[in-house]
């Protein structure tokens, strides 16, 4: 199973390398750069499924949106792994303490869940570096980050308020309006 994971984990690091140049490539012209986001959002809505699917959590596409809509409000669309000074790791941006606080206080009171996951990828408990590149993880912290609340929106508005109620907070920097214009510049275009 760890030799599995592994392989998961290498081949997803290459296609993120190789989708984001294809996204990023300021040297095509503007229907190519559209096809080239299509396409990196395309693999990222699949990796978001087949990971998911893996540990057998339950998921509707308006989840999978939201999940999208975290990373591109949060890193713009899968464009930073470590927060400019601060502690946030990944391209969901999932802060270690928020880690520990999922895995203390819901997945204690949730052994069937937790052991779900761990069947499927090993320990939660993982160091910094670790977690920052597993993909497949931080897609797991931020689908139980919003799950724990059941906290999933039906639109692109409800995406956007529980985002803000739940993952950034009203501490966070970030607002309704923000995620708004990402969600529309990433994951719909």
């Amino acid at each position: 199973m760890r030799y599995g994971l592994l392989a998961i984990m290498v081949i997803a690091c290459v296609c993120v390398l190789t989708a984001m140049s294809m996204a990023r490539d300021t040297t095509v012209n503007s229907h190519t750069s559209e096809a080239a986001a299509m396409s990196t959002k395309g693999y990222f809505e699949s990796m978001i499924k087949r990971t998911l699917d893996e540990a057998y959590l339950p998921y509707t596409q308006n989840m999978v949106n939201q999940i999208l809509g975290t990373a591109a409000v949060e890193t713009d669309f899968f464009s930073v792994l470590h927060q400019v000074n601060g502690p946030a790791l990944g391209y969901f941006q999932c802060e270690p303490a928020t880690r520990k606080d999922i895995i203390d206080n819901y997945l204690k009171y949730n052994p069937r869940l937790r052991k779900r996951i761990e069947d499927a990828f090993g320990s939660l408990e993982v160091s910094d570096e670790f977690f920052t590149i597993n993909i497949p993880l931080q897609i797991i912290f931020c689908y139980l980050h919003y799950n724990r609340y059941g906290a999933w929106g039906r639109d692109i508005y409800g995406y956007a308020a529980a985002w803000k109620r739940i993952y950034n907070t009203y501490k966070g920097k970030g607002t309704v309006e923000d995620f708004i214009v990402k969600y529309h510049r990433y994951v719909e275009a």
